[in-house]
């Protein structure tokens, strides 16, 4: 497995176990956070940044004239990422509260809901995609299609490699070196068997939205993803949508969610 070499050191930190609490604003009764977990590790490098919890828990609340906010929240194990405008974290936990202020608009029960403001974001039971849009010249590039259906063979034979996929809806949009993709209903299914490359892998998706910027993809979404592959470029397996992938691009995914990172 290659890797690629930076002209600096990555930061790291790590800590446990950690615990804290206090108060914030121009009073004492404007803002008040408390936190505590059994472990916390981050990375960052560049415009990355990549953070890894244990079983934590966390409580906040603000009222001031800028934002009233009242969240809790207990998490099982979490592993985040952020690149340029996109963050995503695969993960359980069940966060419940809500938040409204002059940056947004914040909802959640037991891990699920949405954010709408400076930041866009959607949560299902603990992982979330988030999306931090930036004003542009012009205009983002759309394009959607429904209901969708194709199949294929590919490579130097027709016996090299198979794909087939279908579903009810696919919609994709980017904006500089962002993309976004939505999908509903589909299945999918492919197989490879060459010198570089053995797969097979069958997935049935419900419902899923991807996102990709710089070195960083996620998606957050439900689906029971399964197979296996191994070829040049890495390995990957897959059962029921939970897996990983190593080599040149490196990922775990959770019933369907799935955060990754590409050296």
């Amino acid at each position: 497995m290659g890797s690629n070499h930076y002209d600096e050191e990555p930061d790291f930190s790590a800590e446990h176990p950690y615990a804290g609490r206090g108060t914030y604003g121009k009073t004492q009764v404007d803002g008040f956070k408390a936190e505590a977990g059994l472990g916390n590790a981050k990375q960052s490098l560049r415009d990355v940044e990549v953070e890894a919890k244990l079983p934590n828990a966390k409580f906040n609340n603000e009222v001031s004239p800028n934002k009233v906010s009242v969240m809790a929240d207990a998490e099982l194990m979490s592993l985040s990422a952020k690149a340029g405008q996109v963050d995503a974290k695969l993960g359980l936990g069940v966060k419940t509260g809500a938040s409204a202020g002059a940056d947004g608009v914040e909802a959640k029960l037991l891990g699920t809901g949405f954010t709408f403001g400076n930041r866009m974001s959607v949560s299902v039971l603990g992982s979330e995609i988030g999306f931090s849009p930036n004003h542009y010249d012009k205009e983002p590039a759309f394009s959607a299609e429904e209901p969708y259906a194709g199949i294929g063979t590919y490579g130097k034979t027709k016996f090299d490699g198979f794909t087939a996929e279908a579903g009810l809806c696919n919609a994709k949009q980017s904006v500089g070196d962002v993309e976004v993709e939505a999908k509903i209903a589909n299945a999918k299914l492919s197989g490879e068997f060459t010198l570089n490359k053995v797969s097979a892998m069958a997935d049935a998706e419900l419902v899923s939205v991807s996102a990709k910027a710089g070195p960083v993809d996620a998606k957050l979404g439900l689906s029971a993803k399964t197979g296996a592959s191994v070829g040049a470029d890495g390995v990957e397996a897959k059962f029921l949508g939970t897996g990983f992938t190593i080599g040149k691009r490196m990922s775990v995914s959770l019933f369907g969610s799935e955060i990754g990172f590409s050296w």
